[in-house]
């Protein structure tokens, strides 16, 4: 009896002590709700992480085990070769170039666009060999986890040239291409030039953009030079919409009377200002957006060739090419 009486006391005087001096802490509902909506927040971002690598995982999943085997991957590693006649094989550069992954129509959801490169039945005399090269442009989405081909467009420069002339007419030709965004879109750029050799004349120099939109690959517009030449060209200021040309007009000729612009170079800046964009004229060595800083590369080409000697027909080529989108390593 005494010891239930001592457990008593004891119980009656932690009471007591509780009562004048226990400290208790609560965690407030707003408290709760505020790290809930933490770690719900943090789950998402991790979510959103996986799910983004998964696509890509899948995507050059896709490209390794599907696309190499059917296209081939392109071998962009410097050459340089002399030749004694044009009609000596010596380019080839069939298959797959570059891919880029990345959200081209804005519906929150990664596309791939994939350019290759691919020989055609076609047949011109000035051009090695006879054959004519297409680079193509290939855009998937994702269905189910799965990649499936959406769009699809020959790259030219709007009158059926293609692109890239490993010819003895032509000093060099080059092409990159890039990405910048838009409100709406992703617009993919295209700059392209030829410039011509000893037994032709003249050069042509054009740039354009193609979108991805309601599964499609078009047009959006062009500043294009009417042919090849050496003085007189006109250049022409194309629209699209939804890829149906709505608008051309000659937009500079150094020859006109009334020509609005005083050079070349203002009238190319002119264009891509209307259009929301920085350009900045140079050499072709390098793209016109490269020292604004507003481009994303994605793919760059060259091609050039310089007639040693005479007496012996003798050619030199050299091409060089770089994948911006690293793919090469990304697929091993």
């Amino acid at each position: 009896m005494k010891r239930w009486k001592g457990l008593l006391t004891l119980a009656i005087s932690g009471l007591v002590l509780c009562a004048g001096g226990c400290k208790t802490t609560t965690v407030s509902q707003q408290d709760a709700s505020s790290e809930n909506d933490k770690v719900i927040e943090e789950e998402a971002i991790v979510e959103d992480e996986v799910e983004k690598t998964s696509t890509e995982d899948i995507y050059y999943s896709f490209i390794k085990n599907e696309l190499v085997p059917e296209l081939g991957i392109a071998d962009l590693a410097e050459k340089s070769t002399t030749i004694y006649s044009s009609e000596e094989d010596w380019f080839h550069c069939e298959g797959i170039l570059s891919a880029y992954i990345h959200d081209l129509d804005h519906d929150g959801e990664e596309e791939l666009l994939m350019l290759f490169m691919e020989a055609t039945d076609e047949r011109q005399d000035y051009i090695q060999s006879g054959e004519v090269y297409h680079i193509v442009a290939r855009v998937y989405a994702m269905e189910s986890n799965t990649p499936v081909q959406k769009a699809e467009m020959v790259l030219e420069r709007g009158d059926s040239d293609p692109l890239l002339y490993p010819s003895v007419q032509v000093n060099s030709s080059h092409l990159y291409v890039s990405a910048i965004e838009t409100e709406d879109c992703t617009q993919i750029l295209l700059e392209d030039g030829l410039f011509s050799g000893p037994f032709s004349d003249g050069m042509t120099i054009n740039y354009w953009a193609i979108v991805y939109e309601n599964e499609e690959l078009h047009y959006a517009y062009q500043f294009v030079q009417s042919g090849i030449g050496s003085y007189g060209m006109d250049y022409y200021a194309n629209q699209y919409q939804n890829g149906e040309l709505v608008s051309s007009e000659i937009f500079y000729n150094a020859d006109s009377e009334n020509e609005t612009y005083a050079s070349y170079e203002e009238a190319l800046k002119a264009f891509f200002e209307e259009r929301g964009l920085s350009v900045a004229y140079n050499s072709f060595d390098t793209s016109i957006f490269t020292e604004t800083g507003s481009q994303e590369e994605i793919l760059e080409f060259h091609i050039k060739y310089d007639f040693e000697n005479y007496s012996d027909s003798e050619f030199t080529f050299d091409f060089s090419a770089k994948d911006a989108t690293e793919l090469r390593s990304k697929i091993q």
